[in-house]
């Protein structure tokens, strides 16, 4: 049964109704802290037997008084400040609504507030009960920080390799870019000094040259690889693999300006083995179909990956470059189309 109070407007849900005495009794302990026996005749409310829950006083000392106000600005946790704005209003006599209003809270997170407050005093406010994940990256934290002092990453793919290598841990960059900015780490730009040319250290760099020719209608590659350099020598033997492809037509090769491709001996050879060399235009890297291969092979292998060493390297180009009839093709015929980027309007500026 329902009755309500046309002077009060409550309503009151469905309890227990005696009819001999036109008396009924209601208990709403599932939905206020205590239990309220409400008594009314005839469906209006007659007398409410007991309160919800004594009203919050707080007392404020002057020291307190000036503990909040201080700890509402230099507390280090923005949710403690806004603890101390809170209790700081009450102890001017801002209203409990007035409080919720200025803070953007709810009511109960004031109330929240001030139970605190008045079970242990300040040092309850500056406790933060709520859930905070920690990573798993955080038991490992001072070993990493004392290596990484000792070993500086050169970039982030190479953090997150050391980081697993190290933890057995694996994070996304991400991640891990937040992880080594929670120990202080920055990004810093890298500048170039002008020094002297050292030999030996030059000598110690090492380079995986691939020298190759793409056929524009099937697709197929051939490649030479060196570990030492580019020059006419390994133009002349790209030559000779082409020549042994023994083809039913003839033979014309695309190739930039560069001066090992530029050269007497390579002419020579490629006359010998009847095959046209054509030079493209100065700056016409537009025009070389083959630049679009490897400007995709350098995104599958070399864009923000890291390998600890060069024998790794070298054999995820190869593993690449092997796979461009197989795992790479439905991406390779879209990309290889006999549609080249001209520049016919483009005005130069004087």
């Amino acid at each position: 049964m329902i009755g309500q109070s046309s002077a009060t407007g409550v309503a009151i849900p469905h309890g227990l109704y005696d009819m001999t005495d036109n008396v009924g009794y209601i208990q709403l302990g599932t939905i206020l802290p205590r239990v309220i026996d409400f008594c009314f005749l005839r469906g209006k409310i007659s007398s409410v037997l007991s309160v919800v829950r004594p009203l919050i006083k707080l007392a404020f000392s002057a020291e307190d008084i000036e503990q909040l106000h201080y700890e509402r600005f230099h507390h280090p946790h923005p949710r403690v400040q806004r603890k101390m704005e809170a209790l700081y209003l009450k102890s001017q006599g801002y209203l409990h609504q007035e409080i919720a209003a200025l803070l953007r809270v709810s009511g109960p997170t004031v109330t929240h507030y001030f139970r605190d407050y008045q079970t242990r005093g300040i040092d309850q406010l500056k406790e933060l009960t709520f859930y905070r994940p920690q990573s798993d990256l955080k038991q490992h934290q001072a070993s990493l920080e004392g290596y990484f002092q000792e070993h500086p990453p050169q970039s982030l793919v190479q953090a997150t390799a050391m980081i697993a290598e190290l933890t057995g841990i694996h994070r996304s960059r991400e991640q891990v870019r937040h992880f080594l900015k929670s120990l202080g780490m920055c990004c810093r730009r890298v500048g170039i000094m002008p020094v002297k040319a050292d030999p030996e250290a030059q000598e110690e760099f090492l380079s995986f040259n691939v020298p190759g020719a793409l056929n524009a209608v099937t697709h197929e590659l051939i490649t030479v690889t060196n570990d030492t350099y580019i020059n006419a020598q390994s133009v002349c033997e790209l030559l000779d693999k082409l020549a042994a492809l023994e083809l039913s037509m003839p033979i014309t090769l695309v190739l930039d300006n560069a001066r090992y491709q530029k050269c007497a001996l390579v002419m020579e050879v490629a006359q010998t083995l009847d095959i046209e060399l054509l030079y493209l235009t100065t700056y016409s890297p537009n025009l070389n179909l083959i630049e679009r291969l490897w400007k995709f092979v350098k995104k599958q292998c070399l864009y923000s990956i890291y390998y600890p060493d060069f024998s790794t390297f070298k054999q995820a180009i190869t593993d690449c470059l092997d796979q461009c009839h197989t795992t790479y093709k439905k991406d390779l015929d879209s990309l290889l189309t006999l549609k080249f980027q001209s520049f016919k309007d483009i005005k130069s500026i004087p």
